[in-house]
């Protein structure tokens, strides 16, 4: 039998994640991640790819809501990640670090890991390798599932709220910008106002994150 060969292409990038972070005024981590997340976006343009994959896990999934949590966000930080958020899907959202190590090492594929997820000089690290192992020893040894129904039961809250609470207000195009009809608003809660903003971030200038309260605030 003749042996076939599987030819992938592969495409690479690198840049200047210090600069980055010292032009734009975010964290080394924070920086990193927003210029995947382009390099990421380019790919996809160049190859026409109508999704990218990325490798999220239920355990990453557990220390974001507590990352959220710790850095007070508001109601979708404590949903977590989605599972679809525009062209990025994440299909292994549901499945814990060690059942994927498990299934790799059983059909004997070879992984890395980023020898950076060590490094405790990061509050994300932090979280990984201190709190949830601590909160599962001395508090709750099912304490993953509970923050993971934690975000499941927000996310459902916010979609119920976000999709009627501003039933009826809706954003105009106006140049760069987007315009709302002053006396559409001016019987909306804080709140529904504040849903109505995140809404037009999202949906008309596609930011995800970062936005905390006292940015809804302003």
């Amino acid at each position: 039998m003749r042996n076939l060969a599987l030819i992938l292409e592969l495409l690479l990038g690198s840049g200047d994640v210090p600069a980055r972070s010292k032009a734009s005024s975010q964290g080394i981590e924070e920086a990193a991640r927003s210029m995947r997340y382009a390099f990421l976006e380019n790919a996809a343009g160049q190859w026409g790819a109508s999704a990218i994959a990325l490798g999220h896990n239920r355990d990453d999934q557990v220390e974001t809501i507590l990352h959220h949590m710790i850095r007070g966000s508001g109601w979708r930080g404590l949903a977590g990640m989605p599972v679809r958020r525009g062209i990025f899907i994440r299909p292994l959202l549901a499945c814990g670090r060690d059942e994927l190590r498990s299934y790799l090492r059983a059909m004997r594929v070879r992984y890395a890991v980023d020898p950076s997820n060590r490094d405790n000089a990061f509050l994300r690290n932090r979280i990984r390798n201190r709190l949830v192992p601590m909160l599962r020893k001395r508090f709750n040894p099912s304490i993953d599932d509970s923050i993971i129904r934690i975000g499941e039961n927000i996310l459902e809250g916010w979609q119920a709220l976000s999709g009627s609470a501003v039933a009826g207000v809706t954003a105009a195009v106006d140049g760069p910008g987007v315009s709302i009809p002053l006396e559409r608003i001016e019987k909306l809660t804080d709140f529904h106002l504040y849903l109505l903003i995140d809404g037009v971030l999202r949906d008309h200038f596609g930011i995800f994150q970062d936005i905390g309260r006292k940015h809804y605030d302003a």
